[in-house]
């Protein structure tokens, strides 16, 4: 195709007769049409598509680390609001909203992220890991498992701090950190509480944000797996009337 180009622009340039007396246009023709052979059309439209497909990947990639770091500096920021030892409501939230969006590895990600930079700057104790890894995890794997309930997203955190974590920090602050008189249920209550707060409100936000359509819509953007059945029947049936059928993609 490009030797064929550039057979039909040097004639172009220079003007160019062939030894039969063709004319300039009539060698362009000429030139072009012999290319064509070696390039099939059908290549075209496939190799734009792959470039096409590429860029959407990278494009999502991009967004998801955005919103991840976004995520971070959220919940550093505003966990002081209404924390004391044990209770963070705050961080709670952020596990929350981070499993529903993106799933529970990057929840568990952004909470070992959050926990560990609220520790080397706020002096924070391991509470601040002990307390949010657990939850955030089982918090997008209820998600998942329901799917796509918010209020098991709410459960698997409550669970997953307010009971695992809770156990687990005991040994952590009695004999890591030199805390005396602990026993095995001193967090649980307060961790329990917490979740409960953080989970209220991750609910009410979350269920605002699906009545919408809105949780959906960055659930697709970030490559996530869509659950709201009455967004995707919108959907499907918007691409009906325009006689377009959507290639869902799942990571």
């Amino acid at each position: 195709m490009a030797e064929g180009i550039y057979i039909a622009m040097g004639i172009r340039v220079f003007g160019v007769r062939g030894s039969n007396g063709t004319s300039t246009e009539q060698g362009i023709t000429v030139a072009l049409r012999n290319s064509m052979h070696s390039c099939p059309v059908t290549e075209i439209p496939e190799k734009q598509e792959d470039l096409r497909l590429k860029m959407e990947k990278q494009r999502m990639k991009t967004f998801r680390m955005v919103f991840l770091a976004m995520m971070v500096a959220i919940g550093v920021v505003i966990s002081p609001i209404l924390r004391i030892e044990g209770m963070c409501p705050t961080a709670h939230l952020i596990n929350i909203t981070c499993s529903v969006f993106m799933g529970p590895w990057y929840s568990l990600l952004c909470a070992c992220m959050i926990g560990v930079i609220r520790m080397m700057f706020m002096g924070i104790p391991p509470l601040a890991l002990t307390g949010a890894v657990f939850g955030a995890f089982l918090s997008g794997v209820f998600y998942r498992a329901s799917k796509g309930k918010i209020i098991c997203a709410v459960f698997g955190e409550i669970f997953g701090t307010g009971i695992i974590g809770s156990l687990v920090s005991y040994p952590v602050m009695a004999f890591l950190m030199g805390r005396e008189g602990l026993n095995a249920f001193y967090y649980t209550p307060m961790f329990i509480s917490a979740t409960i707060m953080g989970g209220i409100a991750a609910y009410v936000f979350l269920k605002a944000l699906s009545q919408t359509g809105m949780l959906a819509k960055f659930q697709e953007s970030l490559g996530a797996k869509v659950y709201d059945k009455n967004h995707r029947k919108s959907a499907e049936g918007a691409d009906t009337e325009t006689g377009y059928t959507r290639n869902s993609r799942v990571y």
